[in-house]
């Protein structure tokens, strides 16, 4: 479920895992997906804090509709989400509007420490926020 409460945005994982976080502290919103569908979570919201932070919410978690209608009302524009059916790997920026539709996300594959992994082929995928999300962050904590 997640929900705006007392000023903060609300998460909470069907696995009793959550977080919460100021809205005042996210530089960058977008959304990701990845390969793991349709048996596991594959689309994520996503919010950028840091140069190297951010905190995702699952497609499976609830509420999303009424809170993508509030944080529009607070951002001061609407957030049309659209990579529900991507079936890669591909991440993309709802706000802040001057940055909407690049890429949140970079990702490259890297050699598992596992040896099951290696020895079925199976690639890991290293995510990481994009050089120009990861800098807008850093220019935001410096002010």
């Amino acid at each position: 479920m997640i929900r705006f409460e007392e000023g903060l945005i609300r998460y909470e994982g069907q696995a009793g895992d959550g977080w919460e976080l100021a809205l005042s502290d996210v530089v960058v919103i977008g959304e990701c997906t990845n390969q793991n569908g349709p048996f596991a979570d594959d689309w994520f919201l996503c919010f950028a804090t840091g140069p190297r932070e951010w905190y995702e919410v699952s497609g499976d978690a609830g509420g999303y509709g009424d809170f993508l209608h509030e944080l529009g009302i607070r951002l001061g524009e609407a957030l049309s989400p659209g990579l529900f059916f991507s079936t890669d790997f591909a991440s993309v920026i709802l706000w802040p509007g001057e940055l909407r539709g690049r890429p949140m996300f970079r990702y490259a594959k890297v050699t598992s420490s596992s040896w099951l992994m290696r020895l079925l082929r199976i690639p890991t995928v290293e995510q990481r926020l994009s050089g120009e999300v990861s800098a807008l962050c850093s220019e935001d904590r410096a002010s």
